[in-house]
Parts: C-alpha cells; sequence; structure tokens
C-alpha cells in the first residue's frame, strides 16, 4: 500500500484531479467526511490529509511514502527530501505591503514581521549591504 500526505485545501483538491487522470479511484476522497486517514476502494492506496507544513514531515518520519505540498514549504522546511516532480499548479507568490507614508531612505530602520525563515535571512543580507 503506498501512502500519499495531501495537503489540505485547494492543493489537495488539484492533487486529487491529477490522481483521477492517472486511474487512480478517488471516489473516497470527494465524499463529505471529516476523516483524515482514507484508503481507496482497492486497498492499494492510503491518502492522508495533513496541514500543509506537515507533509514533509510526515514524509521525512516514514509515516507518508510520498506527499504533495508547495515549493516553499520543502525550501522552508530545508528536510532532506526529493522532490520529484513539480506539478505546475498552487504557484505562491510574495506580496510586501505597507503604509503609502513609510520612509525607506535610511531613517528609521525597516522593520519586516515573517514566519519564513528564507525571508529573513534574505533581508538580514540586504540590511548588511545598506
Amino acid at each position: 500500500m503506498l501512502t500519499i500526505a495531501l495537503a489540505k485545501g485547494r492543493l489537495a483538491d488539484q492533487t486529487i484531479e491529477i490522481l483521477m487522470k492517472c486511474g487512480i479511484d478517488c471516489s473516497v476522497l470527494l465524499e463529505k467526511t471529516r476523516k483524515l486517514v482514507l484508503s481507496e476502494p482497492s486497498g492499494h492506496f492510503r491518502f492522508i490529509f495533513v496541514k500543509p507544513s506537515d507533509v514533509p514531515v510526515y514524509v521525512e518520519y516514514g509515516i507518508a511514502d510520498i506527499g504533495v505540498c508547495g515549493s516553499d514549504t520543502l525550501l522552508e522546511d530545508d528536510r532532506k527530501l526529493y522532490e520529484l516532480l513539480d506539478l505546475g499548479f498552487a504557484k505562491c507568490r510574495l506580496c510586501i505591503a505597507g503604509y503609502s507614508d513609510t520612509k525607506t531612505d535610511g531613517g528609521a530602520p525597516l522593520r519586516v514581521a515573517t514566519k519564513l525563515r528564507i525571508l529573513r535571512a534574505i533581508i538580514s543580507i540586504i540590511k548588511a549591504k545598506t
């Protein structure tokens, strides 16, 4: 049995479409249920629905054989996993927002709040160069 970790939400919906095109019976995934672990009728595939950030953890620790998550999640976690394929959907983007009267001319230091470690590292490098 192959266990696949799926990120809940839109990413799972798009992944289910691809799996169905590959001939995998995903009817059990389309049913309204609160279950997080589901098996398809033939017993060849088991699906685990988890938070997107948990997909790499489930794969790394062997709970799932493969998983589908965003490349940003893989990069951010810095785990020893191999990205088999870019499925070409669920692109992420970074948006930076601020007040229109914010001065960026070297006055007060620019502060950025983010949970993304990679973004914090990039900002640190930029600050060091200015």
